[in-house]
């Protein structure tokens, strides 16, 4: 067996096992939300429903509001920013033709 069937069949083991876990988690907080869902009454549950939708629609209007009558929160300063008289320019950072040839994808041929 090669090392990168090792690794892959490691990666795949490793991410079964955080799937499982994770769908165990949802499933022990589903029936312990469903065992406390059961114990409320029909009145119970429209309050808890009208309150849910009053607080997401006020929180909605809140963001709406803030976006179009105060603008951005982000400040920024108008200040300049001065270059030292000596400081010199980066390095050149342009890729050469072969090294761009290196990252295109080779193009199917028509017929």
């Amino acid at each position: 067996m090669k090392k990168k069937e090792a690794d892959k069949r490691w990666q795949d083991r490793a991410s079964s096992w955080i799937a499982h876990r994770i769908i165990a988690a949802q499933l022990s907080l589903c029936r312990h939300l469903q065992k406390q869902e059961q114990r409320l009454t029909v009145r119970q549950k429209k309050v808890a429903l009208f309150i849910f939708c009053l607080s997401c629609g006020g929180y909605l209007l809140y963001l709406l509001g803030s976006a179009l009558f105060y603008g951005p929160t982000l400040h920024l300063s108008n200040e300049v920013i001065r270059v030292q008289e000596n400081a010199h320019p980066p390095p050149d950072t342009s890729l050469s033709d072969k090294r761009i040839k290196m990252f295109k994808h080779p193009q199917k041929q028509k017929q």
